[in-house]
């Protein structure tokens, strides 16, 4: 027996989950394990937490390919590489397609190079980025100095907000569409098996 969600226990769902069932679990484990600690770190009343912001980032910014998958989103043309993750990122944050189209492509590029593969590479940002709790916007280009600009105190509950308007929406009967594309990315995520072992 062991904690499927912050709030259940394995044994609490039956073996064969009802569409309800997968996305209270989604919904919790997202939330509770991820969004909501990031939120808790950032923006808590915690003693000794000044400086966690990079640590946020790494938690929340595998957040943009994961709502690119849960979604079914095409594959952003803005750019090459890291196209899931741009998508993501446009469905997060639908007015950085305000940007001319050099200055979106030079956002997406950092946020995915400097950003997410620093992080998850190296354990740190590369260049071009900055992070402040004084930007106005979670999310800012500064064509002049070439930076993306990171408020992560406005970051996570911006994307605790996208994410609660998500569940909304695939607990919407009406939104056949939406609810079978995430149902499906719900068990192919719960059935890979780095084993290559086929699950019941």
């Amino acid at each position: 027996m062991h904690w499927i969600t912050p709030h259940h226990r394995s044994t609490e769902f039956p073996c064969h989950l009802t569409y309800e069932h997968k996305l209270a679990i989604f919904s919790q484990q997202t939330l509770g394990w991820q969004l909501e600690i990031a939120d808790t770190c950032i923006n808590g009343d915690l003693d000794g937490l000044r400086h966690s912001g990079y640590a946020v980032l790494h938690i929340v910014f595998s957040y943009f390919e994961m709502i690119s998958a849960a979604k079914a989103l095409p594959p952003s043309e803005v750019v090459k590489n890291g196209q899931d993750f741009a998508a993501g990122v446009l469905d997060t944050f639908p007015e950085l397609e305000n940007l001319n189209k050099r200055d979106l492509q030079d956002t997406l590029r950092v946020l995915y190079g400097s950003v997410r593969c620093g992080l998850y590479h190296q354990a740190r940002t590369r260049q071009r980025v900055v992070i402040s709790s004084e930007y106005s916007r979670p999310i800012l280009w500064d064509s002049v100095a070439g930076q993306v600009l990171i408020n992560p105190h406005r970051l996570v509950p911006h994307l605790i907000q996208h994410f609660q308007r998500f569940i909304c929406t695939l607990r919407d009967p009406s939104q056949t569409a939406k609810r079978a594309d995430f149902e499906a990315f719900f068990d192919k995520i719960m059935n890979e098996d780095p084993l290559g072992k086929p699950r019941d």
